[in-house]
């Protein structure tokens, strides 16, 4: 059963890491602020996901352990347990806005800080001749409860309020997969606040099949598609529709930078308007740099974006 639960959370793992990446790559090159609480939001599991591999490996192949590794494991879960919550409060105020945005964020961070800090307190080792108990605390359980309950009802409160399409197709896909998994997630919490002694045997690691990681795997797929969409259809843009007169009049464009901007809309690379132009990639850099000066902008996605609201 222990290598089957193992060989659960590294599918599991993999399809995170997979899904994952599409969003990071995105916000490395648009640097936008939805994808920035996005990735916070689903970082801390990846992170979870690990620390429980790691723990369930370390019991069933390493013999003789020191049980202060296993603690040290543990005490990380919780560190990230706690992390989880926060990312989850504050992913579901800003895509809902929540009202009283920033008072409601510093009272999750608040009641984070302070669980974390008692993470030491809460987590101790008393050692038997048979096996580890872990004494870990309950208050992070009910606290994550207690978030998926608060961000349910905030999503059904101002989903509509959503004016983006995709980005409302994202909470729509929130609400939906959550409410579905929300019977398994709470047998996940419950077996937690059950297990208040967790144990691990000595040789034998004593471990169950999750939902939360199933809840997460599809969230993240389907979450996926959605911002690979999105981003798709913000940076289609056609020649004809931009309004490059009213570009160069206001923003005193030269006609070389307006080559630059015409080329850069088409998606070449700096490279490649070098040559199309017959100019040195250094010589396109500067332009590029000094396009960006006069609209007020840092790369080209940010160029798109602004050119489609002209």
């Amino acid at each position: 059963m222990t290598h089957f639960v193992l060989f659960y959370d590294i599918i599991i793992l993999f399809i995170l890491l997979v899904s994952f990446n599409i969003p990071v790559i995105i916000f490395i090159k648009t640097r936008d602020k939805f994808l920035k609480y996005y990735i916070f939001f689903f970082l801390p599991f990846i992170l979870y996901t690990i620390s429980l591999m790691s723990s369930i490996y370390l019991n069933t192949n390493v013999n003789n352990i020191n049980p202060n590794i296993l603690l040290s494991i543990l005490r990380f879960s919780e560190f990230i347990f706690v992390f989880m919550m926060l990312s989850c409060a504050l992913f579901g105020n800003y895509l809902f806005s929540a009202k009283n945005l920033k008072i409601k964020n510093w009272i999750f961070i608040t009641i984070a800080i302070i669980e974390i800090l008692l993470i030491p307190f809460r987590t101790k080792i008393i050692i038997n001749a048979e096996k580890f108990i872990f004494k870990i605390g309950s208050i992070s359980v009910i606290t994550f409860i207690f978030v998926i309950i608060y961000v349910l009802f905030i999503g059904i409160l101002n989903y509509k309020k959503i004016k983006n399409t995709e980005i409302k197709n994202i909470a729509k896909t929130l609400l939906i997969v959550t409410g579905v998994f929300f019977p398994g997630l709470l047998y996940d919490f419950i077996h937690k606040l059950v297990h208040i002694d967790h144990e691990i045997i000595l040789n034998r690691a004593h471990a169950i099949i999750l939902i939360h990681p199933i809840f997460y795997s599809i969230l993240s797929i389907i979450c996926s598609y959605f911002i690979v969409r999105y981003y798709f259809n913000l940076y289609k843009v056609s020649i004809k529709d931009i309004p490059l007169d009213s570009l160069i009049k206001k923003y005193d464009i030269s006609l070389r930078e307006k080559e630059i901007v015409t080329l850069i809309i088409k998606g070449q690379s700096n490279n490649e308007i070098a040559d199309k132009l017959f100019i040195s990639v250094n010589t396109v850099k500067t332009h590029i740099r000094n396009i960006y000066e006069k609209i007020g902008i840092k790369s080209r996605y940010e160029l798109i974006t602004f050119i489609k609201v002209l």
